[in-house]
């Protein structure tokens, strides 16, 4: 089975965007240069809160 992720992760943000939603999202994150990427990405379309530990 071939899927894509980020066709799917893109389709969900586009429905996040439309539909003005921004689900809270909790982001467990190991260490910054893992995370910052993902952060940056995220924080248009989730309210995030980073969990370091």
């Amino acid at each position: 089975m071939n899927e894509n992720r980020q066709r799917e992760l893109e389709g969900i943000l586009s429905a996040l965007k439309k539909s003005g939603e921004r689900p809270r999202v909790l982001l467990h994150a190991c260490c910054a240069p893992c995370s910052s990427y993902v952060a940056e990405y995220l924080k248009e379309y989730f309210d995030l809160t980073v969990f370091f530990f």
